[in-house]
């Protein structure tokens, strides 16, 4: 009988240790979630991004134009 009530004792021990490993792990990785900008993962407003489908050359062209702009030091 002390043998059984032994094994299970340190079967809890090693459920409950395995458990709190596991809980410090979860925290580890929201911390991590929580240094991520949100820019990396929410979507960007339609206004501001450029589609590129549906628009004639001309507009291509000028959108092209306006980026290159906005990128050239000077």
């Amino acid at each position: 009988m002390k043998n059984k009530r032994q094994k299970s004792i340190a079967e809890t021990t090693a459920n409950e240790d395995l458990k709190s490993i596991i809980h410090q792990h979860a925290l580890f990785f929201d911390k991590l979630i929580e240094l991520i900008s949100a820019r990396f993962y929410l979507p960007v407003d339609d206004s501001e991004k450029p589609w590129f489908q549906g628009l004639s050359k001309a507009e291509k062209a000028a959108v092209r134009k306006e980026t290159k702009e906005k990128f050239e030091p000077g």
